[in-house]
Formats: structure tokens, sequence, C-alpha cells
């Protein structure tokens, strides 16, 4: 996703459609794999200047792939997270 060369930019060829679905961007400042807060910072960016719906959570520790595990850890608390962004957009029935 992100140009290899400047970490700032996409890689050439890269864009978010227009039409690109809502989005919840979940990371981990200390993830050392090939994902990174920043690339994710990146990508919610341009959601925003597309004026799509976004939402973005940089925890500063949770390492990659945390998923559903229990840890502790505030990232632990993800789907909580998710779960009010969907309530507050509507997503979610009583």
């Amino acid at each position: 996703m992100r140009d290899q060369d400047d970490k700032t930019k996409f890689r050439a060829g890269f864009s978010v459609p227009a039409d690109a679905p809502p989005a919840f961007f979940f990371v981990a400042h200390d993830d050392k794999n090939t994902t990174s807060s920043s690339g994710s910072a990146l990508l919610f960016l341009e959601y925003k200047k597309l004026n799509l719906h976004a939402k973005l959570h940089i925890y500063a520790k949770g390492g990659h792939g945390s998923g559903l595990r229990k840890s502790g850890l505030p990232a632990a608390e993800w789907p909580v997270r998710v779960g009010e962004w969907l309530d507050s957009r509507g997503w979610l029935k009583e």
C-alpha cells in the first residue's frame, strides 16, 4: 500500500475508490509486521478526503494479530470500540 522509498505516500497506482465501504481501522503502534500505524493513518486520511465513513484506533501496545485474545491491554477492547462505532452509525438493531 505504501511507497517503499517514501512511507508518507501510497505506492504508485494505489487509491481508495470513491465507493469504498465504511471501515474501522484498529492497529497497535508496536506492531512490527508489514502493517503499521502510519499506514493505517494514511488510509484513514484518504477515507476522510473522500468523505467516506471511517474510524481509526491506534493503540500504543498490542503487537500484531492481537485479535480477540485477552491481554489486559486497552487494545483488547477493540470489539467494544467497533460495536460503539457500528451503533453510532445506526447499523446495529436493538
